[in-house]
């Protein structure tokens, strides 16, 4: 693997996946074969002297390695080739398919780049916590039957409580989206509190309306 120019991201997405055998070449080109005809901020995944068409973005580069290990990503399960890249294909299953249940739980909720160990540390149950939520979407989404529970974790409900109530006025924004979805929380008296809206979440506003109107 070959990037050229000042691409650290293009390093670091390289450097992460776990391939005993490959040689990472970057920095200043010099004189010889490896960097003959190969300029611009892009990189090469190169074997037996033949190399990929460049890649320039970090998605691109991703999928050509994917592609030189003989991984495919599939729509039932697209994170698990990323975490074979990182881990090794011969790497325990159970543990494979927790991590891309996490990646993909992170996808579903926007978790910026950089961020992830921050959210699993704060997660409910942590990484166990993410994968039984994320297993839990998949099914739901699948029509299958979810775990069926009816109340909100404890360590969560706990939050949701100590968050000061709102008026109906506190939420009126002039760009809004046209379809939002607003937590309420019951008080032991019966009575409905304003406790937030949820930010910007399509799929989370399409799942509740899916629901809504069942």
């Amino acid at each position: 693997m070959g990037p050229t120019g000042d691409r650290p991201d293009l390093v670091a997405a390289a450097a992460e996946t776990w391939r005993p055998n490959a040689v990472l070449a970057w920095g200043e080109p010099f004189g010889g074969p490896l960097w003959e005809g190969r300029d611009g901020d892009r990189a090469w995944v190169c074997r037996d002297f033949a190399c990929r068409a460049p890649a320039d973005t970090v998605e691109g580069l991703v999928d050509a390695l994917l592609a030189d290990n003989g991984l495919t990503q599939q729509d039932r399960a697209p994170m698990t080739p990323v975490v074979k890249l990182v881990f090794g294909a011969d790497y325990d299953k159970t543990r494979l398919t927790e991590y891309a249940a996490v990646l993909m739980h992170a996808h579903r909720r926007s978790v910026a780049p950089g961020t992830l160990a921050t959210f699993l540390r704060e997660a409910d149950g942590g990484l166990k916590g993410v994968v039984a939520e994320e297993r839990r979407l998949r099914k739901q989404e699948q029509g299958k039957p979810s775990d069926g529970r009816k109340a909100v974790r404890p360590a969560l409900a706990d939050k949701l409580r100590a968050i000061e109530p709102l008026e109906l006025a506190d939420l009126e924004e002039a760009d809004g989206a046209e379809f939002a979805l607003v937590m309420v929380r019951r008080t032991p008296t019966g009575a409905i509190e304003i406790i937030g809206e949820v930010p910007d979440d399509v799929p989370l506003v399409e799942r509740a309306a899916r629901k809504l109107l069942d």
